[in-house]
């Protein structure tokens, strides 16, 4: 099931997922790296880190997956492990049935690794050449890399800027470079690390529009997007997994998700007829009410947030007792959890969710 969460771009229309088929799986992945620092006492000390810990997980062809977590929570560790530049300590990470450790050419061959590493380009060539440098290696052809490059460029409104040295552009321009570089071969796994980390919000969404189109013209695509930007992951994303310290702790449709964790409505409440009422204090006795708060009134209206149990009893009990007044209720708006909301509610031990790497929905 896909969400189908309103937002303000198109949303994106994926060929269904063909669940005999994976195309990424992701199978007890571990890696801990080895760090050496200077003590108090001691001239040289080592510690190891555990960037990623057991991760598992499918892709389906058509799906794009959001990879999300806080900073050090091992997103770039994973997708290098998955882009074969970094060997994994333990665990395997296949795409369509190969191993990409055992066969890390074949496994190049299948992905396009999008990310903000601006080292990776020719700065004294123009955008243009960079990219036809790449599509060389790639194996395109003069005519149909020339077509790609335009195509790409155009989408990502670089045209201007295509025949500019690269070390004259900006680092939003840079960025969209990197993109148009990882779509250039078409291929059959795209991994993005960030991808609109340094652009402004104009670029932002022509970046977000080039995916959705891109995954309409290439239906059997899979992505996977690692992001710190939690309105593109709902946007973009039919499933997302919330990754904290190199652990999985949730994964699923946002709708899933927002559901799995959801231990509160809030709903906006407009009360017209008696505006002088102390809602705030006489809801707040209810069972099942959790807070009521006072948000403005006028002449002949008052506004209340009231925040109650997810059954619903509570919100149901304190409209009964607003309309016994002889009050009408002019509004009743519920807010759906944010996945901000979530994010941090994962994210943050203190926040009483009680988050495990086994958890799912």
């Amino acid at each position: 099931m896909f969400s189908t969460i309103p937002h303000n771009e198109s949303s994106p229309s994926p060929a269904p997922i063909d669940e005999k088929t994976v195309s990424i799986s992701v199978q007890d992945v571990k890696k801990t790296f080895s760090q050496y620092a200077f003590g108090l006492r001691t001239f040289l000390t080592k510690r190891h880190v555990e960037a990623v810990q057991g991760m598992s997980f499918d892709m389906h062809p058509g799906e794009m997956v959001g990879l999300l977590g806080p900073n050090g929570a091992g997103k770039t560790t994973l997708l290098k492990i998955m882009s074969t530049l970094v060997y994994p300590s333990s665990g395997c990470v296949r795409f369509f049935g190969e191993d990409v450790r055992t066969d890390p050419i074949a496994a190049r061959g299948m992905i396009g690794f999008i990310t903000c590493d601006e080292r990776s380009f020719y700065w004294r060539l123009t955008g243009r050449d960079n990219l036809r440098f790449f599509a060389s290696l790639y194996g395109l052809s003069a005519e149909e890399s020339d077509l790609r490059i335009a195509d790409l460029l155009d989408a990502l409104n670089l045209s201007y800027a295509a025949d500019q040295r690269f070390d004259t552009y900006s680092s939003g321009m840079k960025q969209s470079l990197a993109i148009a570089r990882g779509l250039l071969k078409n291929p059959r796994i795209v991994l993005y690390d960030e991808p609109t980390r340094s652009l402004d919000p104009l670029s932002q969404h022509n970046v977000r529009h080039l995916i959705q189109e891109n995954r309409r013209r290439f239906p059997e695509q899979t992505h996977l997007l690692a992001t710190h930007n939690l309105v593109e992951a709902e946007q973009l994303c039919d499933r997302i997994i919330i990754i904290v310290k190199g652990r999985i702790v949730t994964q699923g449709t946002v709708d899933e998700v927002r559901e799995y964790f959801k231990k509160e409505n809030s709903s906006h409440v407009v009360v017209i007829g008696s505006p002088k009422s102390d809602y705030a204090t006489s809801l707040a006795a209810i069972d099942r009410v959790i807070h009521v708060e006072a948000l403005g009134t006028t002449e002949t209206t008052q506004t209340i947030r009231i925040t109650a149990d997810t059954a619903g009893e509570g919100l149901s009990r304190a409209l009964e007792q607003i309309i016994g007044t002889g009050a009408r209720v002019l509004q009743c708006d519920t807010d759906l959890m944010s996945l901000d909301e979530i994010f941090r509610a994962v994210a943050q031990p203190q926040s009483g969710y009680e988050a495990t790497a086994d958890q799912g929905v």
